[in-house]
């Protein structure tokens, strides 16, 4: 992609759009082989959080259901919630 560039995956209900977002995010895994691939780098579980923790720094899900989406007692923990798991401290 070039910057500034706006991509849209569209498709019918069912056609796999949300496995395939999942799966370039680094959520879920192939099953059987190393199929997807992110900044030219094959994805599978072997690979491990370190390969995935590179990815979500640059690519974000936001779920269409909102009730699946938040899931912290306050609005502050919901917000830090994405920058601890990419190891950032709680200080800063």
């Amino acid at each position: 992609m070039k910057t500034g560039e706006v991509v849209a995956l569209v498709g019918a209900n069912g056609s796999g759009k949300s496995t395939l977002l999942k799966l370039m995010d680094g959520l879920i895994f192939p099953e059987a082989a190393s199929c997807a691939h992110s900044e030219g780098r094959y994805l599978n579980k072997a690979k491990g959080q370190s390969l995935c923790r590179r990815i979500r720094r640059r690519v974000g899900i936001v779920f269409q259901d909102a009730d699946v989406q938040l899931f912290s007692p306050t609005v502050w923990d919901e917000v830090i919630f994405g920058p601890l798991q990419l190891g950032i401290s709680r200080k800063k």
